[in-house]
């Protein structure tokens, strides 16, 4: 019910094809420059990729991945190259991935494709060129945050001037070779450095990007990662259930409402996230998300000047 308030992906998604559309996730078998040593070794502290591997993962065959998620004819499916980024590897290989999930089922739609800032490559911009002739394309591209200094603290290996000049490359890349896709921006709310006040200039901040779609991540603490490591040493606060309401209710606020809504928590198996229990239950949240928005009459872009709803 809470999609009411803002724009969510299901509704943007409904009315461009007209029935469902499900995601399945992929783990193409790509590593990270941020892992391999080029941009850094150990990745960011908080990642853990086994918290967003689909289970189970079949990386040698994105075939049969794909179609052992397919559960129902009656939906249409966008395969999501999540693990890891998705962009980082030779043409040949990027090119033969992604036409593996495309011809995995007629029911196939469109490619979703994870990745960094620091990998677009102008080979890659060619692929994407193409692919976005071919088929329903969106790149997902980790803004994480936009200071600098988390950046920094959480081993990202790029400045938020990279995040912005790269979607600037994406977006003139439309504009030059007249095509269209969406981009889709990351964040994470919730670094125990950071403040309220810092996390309500996000939106400001984002307004001004060209991105078409938005993600939004609440922090959360991962066994195996270097964040649990620091919780472990020194626990930090983290946002209650009702901190994080409170929260989102406002950035959607002052969010413009021409920007879909994918994700507002984080998602992690149970069996691999120590904290904060409470994101487990996505749909309890959204419940509350839509009783505190419609108590305080907010919806997205509410606070925007010149938005309507």
């Amino acid at each position: 019910m809470s999609d009411l308030k803002y724009n969510s992906y299901a509704r943007f998604l409904k009315n461009k094809f007209g029935c469902k559309i499900k995601k399945i996730s992929i783990d193409g078998g790509f590593t990270c420059p941020n892992k391999d040593g080029t941009k850094g070794k150990g990745g960011c502290i908080f990642c853990n990729e086994l918290s967003y591997t689909p289970i189970p993962s079949v990386k040698d065959n994105i075939v049969q991945s794909i179609q052992n998620q397919i559960t129902s004819d009656k939906y249409r499916y966008i395969a999501y190259f999540q693990t890891n980024t998705n962009t980082y590897s030779s043409k040949d290989d990027l090119t033969k991935k992604y036409d593996s999930a495309l011809s995995a089922s007629p029911l196939i739609i469109g490619l979703n494709i994870g990745t960094r800032c620091d990998c677009f490559q102008d080979y890659v911009l060619d692929i994407i060129a193409e692919y976005a002739k071919k088929t329903y394309l969106t790149i997902d591209i980790g803004i994480e945050s936009i200071y600098d200094q988390t950046l920094k603290t959480i081993n990202r290996g790029h400045d938020y001037n990279s995040v912005v000049d790269t979607l600037n490359i994406l977006n003139n890349l439309k504009k030059s070779r007249n095509i269209n896709f969406d981009v889709c921006g990351h964040i994470i709310i919730g670094f125990p450095w950071e403040t309220k006040n810092n996390w309500i200039l996000y939106a400001n901040e984002i307004n001004k990007l060209p991105i078409d779609h938005l993600k939004i991540n609440n922090l959360q603490v991962v066994k195996n990662t270097k964040l649990a490591e620091m919780y472990n040493e020194k626990p930090f606060n983290l946002l209650s259930s009702d901190e994080y309401i409170e929260f989102t209710a406002n950035f959607l606020s002052y969010l413009s409402p021409k920007i879909v809504i994918q994700r507002l928590t984080s998602h992690c198996p149970k069996d691999l996230l120590l904290y904060p229990k409470w994101s487990i239950s996505k749909f309890n949240f959204h419940e509350k998300l839509y009783v505190y928005m419609e108590k305080n009459n907010l919806f997205q872009g509410s606070k925007v000047e010149g938005a309507l709803r």
